[in-house]
């Protein structure tokens, strides 16, 4: 049961982000008004010997001729030829991007094209791509901002040039616009398990979509989730077959009403796609609503002149951050070692220490292995509903990150007295953790005090597998969210909420060694003038994290504690795990959140 109701929770968040996902279409001069549908249809075509080079198997320009006996299907041949196309060996193509959403501004990757203040987006961006061999990607874009929806008119025109590329585990996407040069930017992304650079760059994954969907419409778009039946039209003009699969959904008290498109022309003469073509577009109110004035959102990916061949390498310059003009669009910088060699042995200045607090993960990014003791107190069950106490707690063990998407932390829980001095047996647990290709799963194995549970978190919901996979705790979630706020507030003194929060570091300097010490130190004038103190305090040695110690004060009913967590790292290249996985699945029975595992 445990099984069948996870994958079903897959395939529920599956359906339930297409009916999220913004909706597209595109205008083309062949549009005609609101629901104009093809003149001419086909579900079958006739087979011939050299059908493989055409949706439609006759000589015939017209999609009437089928009286082969042996007949195949347009979506079929659709498949076929689709399934045809060697992904590795296109050298380039063009990409045509049109999006428009109303009343939303959605994080437009074209800022010269919305409008903040009115949140309104609308422009068609038109792609010409590159790809080299040593991955790099060359683009020359030019960006339509248009007016209207389905009679459209570009009332600017901006030029500009893109670089992807990868560069020591990260993806740089920039955009440079010489004519408006305070809106280029560039955006950057750590690689992490999922996100590797044809993962990133997958304009071309659209190819695989529309052909998973032309193999099984019906399984494509259930009607159980409420989409209507699929419609599948096919006609030839001029030489060109086009065959096209819509769907549409009603919409929900949820939900928006959507219209789902795929197109695919294919020019039988030259044997080539024109166009591919994968289009959503969702309604403010209903699907017979006008579409000029009752769309909410399009969102139109086109892909043309598709080229083949094999890819050069790329031997130009490539941009760097002295290209942005305006420092704060260079998004996501990666972190840097702090360069000291001119600081002499002893206390470092407090902006100097603050800049190594804020690039510590540029010291840290290799752990392979953290060796670590959390003092815990009025440790809890965490996998019941009512979080049973039982006292408090040493956890100590070794957490292991392998290569191949494994996180594997055996340890003990021993109780400890008031002194928190240890008692009592050790009692042992494993928590282990793997990427699937549909999402991350954990399981806990506890002897004693914890009941035994998993948790799944789905792909689409991760942003940065690190979370899950690293054994450098700072990537974990509820360590991360306390070290991010040294960058949120700054040094000195912050009000929020009516609470007072003074953020503090200080360093010393001993040849190739450093000590740092940050502490965020917040006192609420709600009350009882609650007092936290979360203090960090980092050992480097030759620019890498070697120790680290955080340490967490706080009040209880039963008064003031301090919790702390000791870690020794190990750094290297990770293996690929060769050990006995953990059965998650089959051997645990209770699910529980992903955020429930935090406290280890």
């Amino acid at each position: 049961m445990k099984k069948k109701y996870l994958f079903s929770l897959i395939a529920t968040l599956t359906v339930l982000a297409s009916c999220t996902t913004t909706p597209s279409t595109s205008v083309s001069s062949s549009s005609k008004s609101n629901n104009s549908q093809n003149t001419s249809t086909s579900s079958t075509i006739s087979n011939s010997s050299s059908s493989s080079s055409s949706l439609s198997s006759s000589s015939s320009s017209s999609s009437s001729s089928n009286s082969s006996s042996s007949t195949i299907k347009p979506e079929e041949k659709v498949v076929q030829l689709l399934s045809e196309i060697n992904l590795d060996n296109i050298v380039s193509y063009n990409f045509i991007d049109r999006s428009y959403s109303y009343n939303s501004y959605n994080n437009s990757k074209y800022i010269v094209t919305g409008n903040v203040s009115t949140g309104l987006v609308n422009y068609e961006a038109t792609h010409k791509f590159k790809l080299y061999n040593n991955d790099v990607i060359v683009d020359n874009i030019s960006v339509d901002s248009l007016d209207g929806v389905e009679k459209t008119e570009a009332v600017l025109n901006t030029k500009a040039k893109g670089q992807i590329y990868l560069k020591n585990n990260y993806i740089y996407d920039y955009f440079i616009c010489n004519s408006m040069k305070e809106q280029s930017f560039v955006e950057c992304y750590e690689t992490d398990y999922y996100r590797n650079l044809n993962a990133y760059f997958n304009y071309l994954g659209i190819i695989t979509d529309i052909k998973t969907a032309f193999s099984d419409p019906n399984s494509y778009f259930p009607t159980e989730s409420g989409y209507e039946t699929p419609i599948i039209e096919y006609n030839i003009e001029n030489g060109i077959e086009h065959c096209s699969l819509t769907s549409k959904f009603p919409g929900t008290d949820d939900y928006k009403p959507l219209i789902i498109n795929f197109e695919v022309d294919y020019n039988t003469s030259t044997n080539t796609f024109t166009k591919i073509k994968s289009q959503n577009r969702s309604m403010i109110g209903s699907l017979d609503t006008d579409f000029e004035i009752g769309t909410s959102s399009i969102t139109s990916y086109t892909i043309t002149n598709i080229q083949f061949g094999e890819k050069d390498i790329f031997n130009d310059s490539l941009y760097t951050f002295d290209d942005i003009q305006n420092k704060n669009n260079i998004h996501n910088a990666p972190k840097y070692i702090v360069d000291i060699s001119n600081l002499n042995d002893g206390l470092i200045d407090e902006n100097t220490a603050f800049e190594i607090v804020k690039n510590i993960y540029a010291y840290s990014n290799n752990i392979r292995q953290t060796n670590y003791s959390m003092k815990y107190h009025n440790a809890f069950d965490f996998a019941t509903t009512d979080r049973t106490e039982f006292g408090d707690a040493i956890f100590e063990g070794k957490i292991i990150s392998y290569a191949n998407g494994i996180l594997d932390n055996n340890g003990t829980i021993q109780l400890m007295d008031s002194s928190d001095q240890p008692i009592g047996d050790k009692s042992d647990f494993r928590i282990f953790t793997k990427a699937e290709s549909y999402g991350i799963l954990r399981g806990g194995k506890f002897s004693k005090y914890i009941t035994s549970a998993f948790a799944f978190m789905a792909k689409s919901y991760i942003t940065n597998t690190r979370e899950y996979l690293d054994a450098n705790p700072l990537y974990w979630n509820e360590i991360a969210s306390i070290y991010n706020n040294f960058e949120t507030y700054g040094l000195g003194q912050t009000i929020v909420n009516n609470s007072k929060i003074n953020v503090s570091v200080s360093g010393t300097k001993s040849g190739s060694s450093l000590e740092i010490k940050a502490q965020l130190h917040s006192v609420s004038s709600y009350g009882t003038n609650t007092e936290n103190i979360d203090a960090f305090t980092f050992y480097i040695e030759d620019n890498k994290l070697m120790s680290l110690l955080f340490q967490t004060t706080g009040n209880t009913s039963s008064g003031k504690y301090t919790d702390t967590y000791e870690a020794k790292f190990v750094h290297g290249s990770k293996k690929n795990f060769s050990g006995d996985e953990m059965n998650i699945l089959d051997e645990i029975e209770s699910q529980i959140s992903m955020d429930d595992f935090n406290i280890i």
